[in-house]
């Protein structure tokens, strides 16, 4: 099992911009790259409680938030790009490339020095000891409205030798795309349109083929005994390998919602899911449990095993 940590970008926000600022205005539109009502930096926060979390808990996985569509101007990677405007992206027109309506500042990754920069101060963190890995936000998505034609080859190749280097996993979220030369994959709507079995069962199924962590981020219904909370749970089990997670949940909030029926032992899949000449998966685990899912409805269900104990184990 992982026990595994990722630190927001809002971590420690708190603290800073200066007062009457927040971290979406602190730099000016009208002035981009003036983060001197900012702060930074963030990453100092993350490493902080990374430290008291393995002071109690040495084993547990610590990943930095990072988003590589844009830098934030709390973080001392905002910092970096912002005293370079050589390094800033501007469009086929010329015109400045930003985020959040003038306010962040995208770096231009198809530049080595920029993809330097940017590898530089994810791996230091890393060095400290207590952050292991790194959730990357928009890995494999490009700036359709607003690129250079090599951004997004530097960028991957940027995050493919960053997780080369690192002790820990790289993490390419949040579309469930699986890249080669990268240990991690997430995807934050899991369920988005209702095509289980033409879009989740089968992103998951290769993240697990290829050895890959997979993290599946859902909203929460009421309860898992709901049509659309067991459908979710079945797709999620059909296709789940080691070191793949499933949670539902919101953004913002402090409470998780936790199911009684996380803590359902279900012991190792007896196998791979079997698809049916009817079009329906199955497959069952060691403690009972059994899961079909339709992939004519595209619906699932999930038959709990009785618990004898309840413990919280590994899905898989």
């Amino acid at each position: 099992d992982l026990a595994m940590v990722a630190f927001e970008k809002w971590q420690g926000v708190h603290n800073y911009p200066d007062p009457g600022y927040d971290w979406e205005t602190c730099e000016p539109a009208e002035d981009p790259g003036d983060v001197s009502k900012c702060g930074c930096c963030v990453e100092d926060e993350m490493a902080d409680l990374g430290r008291r979390l393995k002071a109690m808990r040495p084993e547990i996985h610590v990943l930095e938030y990072v988003n590589s569509q844009q830098v934030y101007p709390h973080y001392r990677l905002g910092h970096a790009v912002a005293c370079r405007p050589d390094l800033w992206l501007h469009g086929t027109d010329g015109e400045l490339c930003t985020a959040n309506n003038g306010h962040w500042l995208i770096p231009d990754l198809a530049k080595q020095e920029a993809q330097d920069m940017w590898y530089s101060t994810i791996f230091n963190v890393t060095q400290t000891g207590y952050i292991d890995g790194v959730f990357v936000d928009g890995c494999d998505k490009d700036i359709p409205d607003c690129h250079t034609l090599s951004r997004q080859a530097g960028k991957m190749s940027m995050l493919k030798k960053l997780q080369a280097d690192i002790p820990g996993v790289l993490i390419c979220g949040s579309n469930g795309k699986v890249v080669d030369g990268l240990g991690g994959s997430q995807i934050q709507n899991w369920g988005k349109g209702g095509q289980w079995s033409k879009r989740e069962i089968p992103m998951l199924q290769r993240a697990v083929a290829a050895g890959v962590l997979f993290e599946a981020h859902s909203s929460c219904g009421q309860n898992a005994s709901e049509p659309e909370e067991q459908t979710k749970i079945a797709a999620f089990l059909i296709a789940a390998g080691r070191h793949s997670y499933y949670m539902c949940g919101g953004w913002g909030a402090g409470h998780v919602e936790w199911f009684d029926e996380y803590d359902l032992p279900l012991g190792e899949p007896l196998g791979n899911a079997t698809l049916d000449s009817d079009g329906v998966y199955h497959r069952s685990f060691a403690k009972g449990t059994v899961v079909s899912f339709d992939t004519k409805s595209d619906t699932g269900n999930v038959q709990w095993a009785a618990a004898v104990t309840r413990g919280v184990e590994e899905f898989v």
